[in-house]
């Protein structure tokens, strides 16, 4: 299975980078990250929007205050319509921190 690289870039969020895709129809986007938060106990994640619609997120529960965690890597299905250039933009969710020492991954799978 062959992967396209759409983002690989430190943060802070929000990230997002224009791409044509190589393939189109259903498709699999993988994608991971890292985060931290202020506010611990609680959850922190990230949000995926694929042309500005929301096509999933991936969370967890951070028990410690200040410390960079690795999200759960999440694959995420979504229908790109055409081989035409598409926006991919990741945001944080509530309570979530993200800084240049945080790294996002966006992998297009084929």
């Amino acid at each position: 299975m062959q992967m396209q690289l759409i983002i690989s870039a430190a943060g802070p969020l929000p990230l997002s980078h224009k791409f044509t895709p190589m393939a189109d129809g259903p498709v699999v986007f993988f994608v991971t990250g890292t985060a931290w938060t202020t506010s611990a106990p609680g959850m922190i994640g990230i949000q995926v929007a694929l042309n500005g619609l929301s096509i999933g997120a991936t969370a967890l529960f951070a028990n410690e205050k200040s410390v960079h965690m690795t999200l759960p890597p999440v694959f995420l299905n979504a229908k790109v319509s055409s081989i035409q250039p598409q926006e991919i933009t990741i945001t944080a969710m509530t309570n979530t921190v993200t800084d240049v020492n945080d790294r996002f991954v966006v992998q297009l799978m084929l």
